[in-house]
């Protein structure tokens, strides 16, 4: 299992961060990817 944060920055130079999670399995000698999942960081709503 892997777990960890892409980080995507666009033409501007703004950056935002993704979460990830893979998981793997070996079948007859090859590694695969069984589960894999992205989505964006959560934070929390900003306090006005």
């Amino acid at each position: 299992m892997d777990m960890g944060q892409y980080s995507f920055v666009d033409g501007d130079g703004n950056t935002i961060q993704a979460d990830y999670t893979f998981a793997y399995h070996k079948l007859e000698g090859r590694v695969l990817i069984s589960l894999h999942h992205a989505s964006l960081t959560w934070l929390p709503p900003a306090e006005d």
